[in-house]
């Protein structure tokens, strides 16, 4: 008896390992850049939970992370709870790596790299593995710089050459040159106030007038204009205020109408409600006075039948 269960045991563990053979040489020829980043079991379970490589590949990143979760999923939603973090990837061997902390960070990394990956291996060409050695790198030196805090650069070589600036250290910019040109210079009576209110005049090194006004474009007068610029931002605040005001007045009457429309249908359905009563009411008098009426005959004949048959007993008696 021992001898053929261990026999048994001998066999299902053989056909174990032929059958681990043959699922990593067929992800491999199917799906090798995801094999890469998930391991040929997990990578398997996805398909078939899927229902095909293509099913998988039209799947976005957040379904392939909460993908053999859908329970859980649903439940959180229903009562107002936090959603799971993984589904089937948390078997993963990059998520089992990392730390409770970071795990669901590297579970939506390692999702969006399972999503590009599993793309290129259901409509790629190439049979290489190139996407998802580079994938896997990245997620691990994600990881590796998640546990130690440090954040790497993103991308690109202008992020490596940037400097910080600090307000006293300014060696690492170039200084400017001056141009006289663009420069605005102020008079001593630029600013003149007249009925409350301020207007400020300035003038360019080249003698030029900056007026406010967008259609002035005068030559001719030599003086400075004057540029009213309070005014015209009194005056806009004003337009914007009646524009508001307008509009919750347009809002309000809406609001009034239908009311009062909602109001008369209202009025109209009680109407015609205590109308139906009061022809049910009349109605139903007259029927009580009909049944009242046909019992009153029942009486009359019943007392009519007895006193026929008492009448005939009678003569019988007699006889």
């Amino acid at each position: 008896y021992l001898k053929s269960l261990a026999s048994q045991i001998l066999s299902m563990c053989e056909y174990r390992a032929s059958l681990s053979d043959y699922l990593t040489q067929r992800m491999n020829a199917i799906a090798p850049n995801l094999t890469i980043m998930v391991g040929e079991l997990v990578g398997a379970r996805l398909i078939a939970h899927a229902g095909s490589l293509i099913k998988l590949a039209k799947y976005p990143a957040s379904t392939i992370q909460v993908l053999g979760a859908e329970k859980a999923l649903f439940r959180a939603i229903k009562k107002n709870q936090r959603t799971p973090k993984y589904g089937l990837i948390y078997h993963a061997s990059l998520v089992g790596q990392s730390n409770g902390n970071i795990k669901g960070k590297i579970s939506r990394a390692l999702a969006a790299k399972c999503a590009l990956s599993v793309r290129v291996d259901a409509l790629g060409e190439s049979p290489d593995a190139s996407v998802g050695l580079q994938a896997k790198t990245y997620i691990e030196t994600r990881m590796r710089n998640l546990e130690s805090g440090k954040f790497a650069k993103v991308s690109g070589s202008g992020k490596q050459n940037q400097q910080k600036y600090t307000p006293g250290n300014n060696s690492g910019f170039q200084k400017g040159s001056y141009n006289q040109s663009n420069d605005v210079q102020m008079d001593d009576d630029s600013t003149a106030k007249s009925g409350g209110m301020t207007f400020v005049k300035a003038k360019t090194s080249a003698g030029a007038d900056l007026s406010a006004a967008k259609g002035d474009d005068d030559s001719s007068s030599s003086d400075d204009e004057v540029v009213p610029i309070a005014k015209k931002s009194k005056k806009i605040k004003k337009e914007k205020k009646e524009k508001k005001e307008k509009k919750k007045k347009e809002k309000k009457e809406k609001k009034d109408k239908k009311d009062k429309k909602k109001k008369k249908k209202a009025e109209a359905q009680e109407e015609v409600e205590e109308i139906e009563e009061d022809s049910d009411s009349d109605d139903e008098a007259e029927k009580k006075k009909k049944k009242k009426k046909k019992n009153k005959k029942k009486r009359d004949r019943d007392t009519d039948d007895l006193d026929v048959r008492s009448s005939v007993k009678k003569m019988k008696v007699d006889s």
